[in-house]
């Protein structure tokens, strides 16, 4: 009976696993309209201007933290409680297991913003030497830009 009951959370769980995949994968092929391609539509020539739609930089980076990323470490963590109680672990050392979960996949969530933002840190400098040449041959800032 304890090995059916696994076997069906195991498998309810590589299919979360899977369904998590697919739907990363389509945010990152750019499937459906973000906010940032509704900022970005909202410069073209002719275009309605976007009142509803308040720029930020986080959100067009893809660095703001969204509803489901601030509510991912604590999934992880019941989902890693509950595989650890099936599992047979007491209830202390599973629950410390699943803070350590919760721990780990805070961190890689932080992690990836933070290396996000190293990386635009780091072309920085080219952009501003860019920039100020562009701006002694170029009147308008925006053109320059």
């Amino acid at each position: 009976m304890p090995d059916t009951l696994l076997a069906q959370f195991l498998v309810l769980a590589l299919a979360g696993m899977a369904a998590a995949t697919v739907a990363v994968l389509l945010q990152r092929l750019g499937v459906g309209v973000g906010t940032h391609k509704q900022i970005l539509q909202s410069y073209l020539p002719g275009a309605a201007p976007a009142a509803a739609v308040k720029p930020d930089i986080n959100i067009a980076l893809g660095l703001a933290q969204t509803a489901a990323a601030r509510w991912l470490p604590w999934g992880v963590a019941g989902g890693g409680l509950a595989v650890l109680l099936v599992w047979g672990l007491p209830l202390v050392p599973a629950i410390g297991g699943a803070a350590l979960l919760y721990i780990m996949v805070g961190e890689f969530l932080k992690n990836q913003a933070r290396a996000h933002r190293l990386a635009i840190e780091q072309e920085l400098p080219t952009f501003v030497s860019r920039l100020g040449g562009m701006l002694l041959v170029t009147a308008s800032p925006r053109t320059a830009v």
